[in-house]
């Protein structure tokens, strides 16, 4: 199935997709928007960095999610600044 659908989606982000559906596992960890949608054509839901960050905060695992956010962008990350406050907001960092 896999290479049927590549070209669409990077591999890694295929096998993560089907993966995830043929072992029955109900969120996959995907922050492209497009392999989000096609793991959503398959009934996967999906997690990205930006929500794990903002469920360990949530969890108490770490303290404040704008340190990690930071440096996520100064690696090249690409956050647009209207979820970048978004996410500082929601997680009461703003």
């Amino acid at each position: 199935m896999v290479k049927a659908l590549y070209g669409k989606l990077h591999y890694g982000e295929l096998e993560v997709i089907v993966g995830a559906k043929e072992l029955d596992i109900s969120l996959a960890i995907i922050d492209e928007r497009a392999a989000r949608r096609m793991a959503s054509e398959f009934l996967v839901d999906t997690i990205g960095i930006l929500g794990i960050l903002s469920l360990a905060k949530q969890r108490g695992i770490i303290s404040c999610i704008k340190p990690d956010l930071d440096r996520l962008r100064e690696n090249g990350y690409r956050i647009a600044e209207s979820l970048y406050q978004q996410i500082l907001i929601k997680n009461g960092e703003f």
